[in-house]
């Protein structure tokens, strides 16, 4: 997982071929942002974790702690307005589209032209099933050997 979320010679090699161009709308490279951001934030929510941890904030929410911790003068302004840009841009790459129900039905145009695979589709089921010239000869097959497997099982009485 530290090949991914570190800096580092593992995360190049991984993103090199990436457009990674810190641009809206470009969630490759927001994500490349907030990575690196995460590192230079860590030793800000490091002092967080302790002053939760010796009770100067409360808060479980990290939006609600920097606001604590600020009041509580743990982080300067600064180091909160940073907290709080490094929060919003994390919360925008996590943040989830809303779409209607309906959205999610399959809705094929009536005037929208096939594709290729749309087309290929029925040829490739009518490949897989047998045609009844080929299950007849099967099952003759396997009736046959069912015959002679019986009479190697019982010999005939003589």
């Amino acid at each position: 997982m530290d090949v991914i979320t570190h800096t580092g010679e593992g995360r190049e090699r991984l993103c090199e071929q990436a457009y990674t161009a810190i641009e809206p709308g470009n969630p490759i490279g927001l994500l490349q942002e907030a990575l690196q951001l995460s590192e230079e934030m860590a030793p800000l929510e490091a002092k967080l974790k302790q002053a939760r941890r010796e009770g100067l904030i409360e808060s479980d929410y990290l939006g609600h702690q920097i606001a604590e911790a600020e009041s509580a003068e743990v982080i300067t302004s600064e180091e909160a307005a940073n907290l709080n840009d490094y929060l919003s841009k994390v919360e925008n790459l996590l943040a989830v589209d809303e779409f209607a129900p309906g959205e999610f039905m399959d809705r094929t145009l009536p005037d929208k032209p096939a594709t290729a695979v749309e087309k290929a589709a029925p040829k490739r089921a009518a490949a897989r099933k047998k045609s009844a010239s080929k299950k007849k000869i099967t099952t003759k097959k396997a009736a046959k050997k069912k015959r002679a497997a019986k009479k190697v099982a019982q010999p005939d009485e003589e």
